[in-house]
């Protein structure tokens, strides 16, 4: 294999049918290494401070490796090197072409092409955030046996709890029958007429985007973490997701009860898989448990629709371990371009580990 990388100024350079095609060949995959994705994160955050290092590796005229990165200046640091879609995205990789359906050794050598090409970039920079790297990520292959020049500091995992089919059996339709589901359920049903309805197109859900990141914010408002909504970047990049994304790759839901909005759901689909990404309800029916009937309908169209897992994606929350009958966990990595920012930020852990254990005692 004759490899030869490239640094792209834009993602219309690369191309969508390219993009895909490289997307079909990766042994793994998912919703957040799609061009729609990357492209779209892009489009709404990029900023004066952010410059795009999108990598691309060839073997003569066949793309067999992307590398979506962006550089981003940090005050008083010389900056760092992270993923396009870090913070928005459950699960980050490069893309590698499987031969034969397998990673193997030249996948290995493609992901490694494209770290050392990521390393080398002129931009002024310090650290390389390499979070959220599945189980199955190519870029993580690599990390394990830390090449090349960088040091790395593995940083503790991130759970990701997720429903999985076993074989034939109907996991799904028993998810809707737990006792809790079934107990919360009714609560909505007893209050008045509930319907639920799936949008897939633009068209589906452009109505209701706006009143989805009302009732997001007004739900996190109460609590110390705020909705992303507040953000009009964020907002941005939802509506790009829904104007640009295959219908058949969005799964939006709402749950009404008498005709009137009580929950959302802006999901994923792909390889068979749901993600359930971006559930909300009205505080002001919580008391009816709307989320609870959020989840019912979701299971069910899981099962209606032959998906293979439910991935209720990152965090540990009590609600997924009730459900959830499998557990993979992502490896968060920082990589330092010298020795001393790794000892600096070592230490500093320690000493944080160290107060965090005397106000325990005290």
């Amino acid at each position: 294999m004759t490899l030869v990388i490239s640094r792209h100024q834009s993602f219309e350079e690369i191309g969508e049918t390219a993009w895909e095609e490289l997307l079909g060949r990766c042994a793994e995959s998912s919703i957040f290494q799609t061009y729609a994705w990357n492209s779209c994160w892009w489009s709404a955050k990029q900023s004066r401070g952010r410059t795009l290092v999108l990598l691309a590796a060839r073997d003569g005229e066949r793309l067999v490796g992307l590398a979506p990165l962006y550089h981003e200046e940090r005050a008083f640091h010389a900056g760092r090197i992270q993923f396009v879609g870090h913070g928005n995205s459950d699960y980050l990789d490069f893309l590698v072409g499987a031969t034969g359906g397998e990673f193997g050794a030249a996948g290995g050598e493609v992901a490694a092409a494209l770290v050392d090409a990521a390393l080398s970039i002129p931009e002024r920079w310090q650290t390389f955030h390499a979070a959220d790297l599945p189980e199955w990520s190519a870029l993580r292959r690599v990390l394990e046996t830390a090449p090349g020049r960088l040091r790395w500091r593995r940083l503790p995992d991130t759970p990701c709890p997720g429903l999985r089919r076993d074989g034939d059996e109907p996991v799904f339709q028993r998810a809707t029958e737990s006792k809790m589901l079934r107990k919360n359920s009714k609560l909505l049903v007893r209050a008045g007429v509930v319907k639920t309805r799936h949008g897939r197109t633009a068209t589906e859900i452009q109505p209701h985007l706006e009143r989805f990141f009302a009732m997001h914010v007004q739900r996190w408002s109460s609590t110390p973490y705020p909705s992303l909504f507040l953000a009009v970047e964020n907002r941005d990049f939802y509506r790009r997701l829904v104007e640009r994304m295959s219908p058949e790759r969005l799964l939006f839901t709402v749950v009404l009860l008498d005709e009137v909005p009580v929950a959302f759901h802006f999901g994923f689909v792909h390889a068979a898989k749901l993600l359930f990404y971006k559930p909300t309800y009205d505080v002001a029916h919580s008391k009816l448990s709307p989320g609870s009937t959020l989840l019912v309908e979701l299971f069910r169209w899981c099962e209606e629709n032959a998906m293979q897992e439910f991935d209720f994606t990152r965090g540990d929350e009590a609600f997924k371990d009730h459900f959830a009958n499998h557990l993979d966990r992502n490896a968060n990595y920082v990589g330092y371009r010298r020795r001393a920012g790794l000892w600096c930020d070592t230490a500093l852990d320690r000493a944080r580990g160290m107060g965090r254990k005397l106000l325990r005692r005290r």
